[in-house]
């Protein structure tokens, strides 16, 4: 992840695995806010999906873009994900949408 021209790659250590990918997001999102000190929160996202969608997925100091890559991956859903920053609030908004397969 680059912020401000800095890369920056927290990592991220879940000792028992979480299983919803909603709350697999939500702990990589902290982990980045908490690696870096900014202030990321969860923008836009289909809730009520990622809230019923189970996993097994766990992680040891893994870098935590991989670890909510492999958590998107565990779904039968294509996601894309958008990180927007507010200069006035100072704050990152992270948003996920469903990508749909075109239609022929």
């Amino acid at each position: 992840m680059k912020i401000h021209g800095t890369n920056i790659r927290p990592t991220l250590k879940m000792s028992r695995p979480l299983f919803v990918v909603d709350q697999t997001i939500e702990a990589v999102l902290k982990a980045v806010q908490t690696t870096t000190g900014l202030n990321v929160s969860y923008g836009l996202r289909p809730h009520k999906m990622l809230a019923r969608i189970t996993h097994g997925i766990g992680a040891d100091n893994e870098i935590a873009s991989g670890v909510m890559i492999r958590a998107l991956s565990a779904t039968d859903a294509q996601f894309s994900w958008q990180l927007f920053y507010d200069p006035g609030l100072k704050e990152y908004a992270f948003n996920v949408h469903v990508v749909e397969a075109a239609r022929r």
